[in-house]
């Protein structure tokens, strides 16, 4: 009878759903604003005021793109998906000889 290693035995352990969603909706908002900033100044047809913002004002435009590369960061330092790291392999450590216990019939001071 074949014996099956426990690696082989055991599947993969699933990360989590709830830091794979934030990870993914944070960089859904990172690439929203993005595409906000570079589209706006093409779609703005005066309708809307927060587009015209967008459209026009620089300062708007590299707010937002640092609060993309924020957004990006942040998502990437707390939600990233855990490494799969190899098996540590226990070594054995040597422990240093005990001195031997003095002899019980000393007579001393």
């Amino acid at each position: 009878m074949k014996r099956i290693a426990e690696d082989e035995a055991s599947p993969p352990a699933a990360a989590p759903l709830l830091p794979r969603v934030c990870w993914w909706l944070g960089m859904a908002c990172a690439a929203g604003l993005v595409s906000l900033v570079f589209l706006a100044p093409l779609i703005d047809d005066g309708d809307f005021r927060w587009l015209t913002l967008f459209a026009h004002d620089a300062a708007v435009r590299r707010t937002a793109l640092a609060s993309a590369i924020g957004l990006i960061v942040t998502a990437s330092v707390f939600f990233k998906a855990p490494r799969v790291e190899a098996p540590v392999i226990p070594v054995r450590v040597r422990k240093t000889p005990r001195k031997p216990a003095p002899p019980q019939r000393i007579v001393g001071a």
